[in-house]
């Protein structure tokens, strides 16, 4: 079940047994909130430094969104739904 999707290996494992689908379940909310806090983090430093940097409002906004969207799809991709499980 390697190459299957996160979601199928979720509910299969949950067929499998309670413990091994609680402790997926648990890798994936403390791996999912450990992602949106530093991708929180992000947001609001890049915006703050441009905002300091005298960049306007809306150029701040929008790189700010942009490097923590990409950082949220890269830890999303690579970490929290990576190949091979948890």
């Amino acid at each position: 079940m390697t190459g299957a999707p996160p979601q199928v290996r979720v509910r299969a494992a949950g067929a499998l047994g309670g413990e091994h689908a609680a402790e997926i379940a648990r890798f994936l909310v403390v791996g999912l909130s450990i992602l949106y806090l530093a991708s929180l983090a992000l947001n609001t430093s890049v915006n703050s430094g441009l905002l300091s940097a005298a960049s306007p409002r809306l150029l701040a906004w929008f790189v700010a969104t942009g490097a923590s969207t990409i950082s949220n799809y890269l830890g999303m991709k690579l970490v929290v739904f990576r190949e091979g499980g948890s």
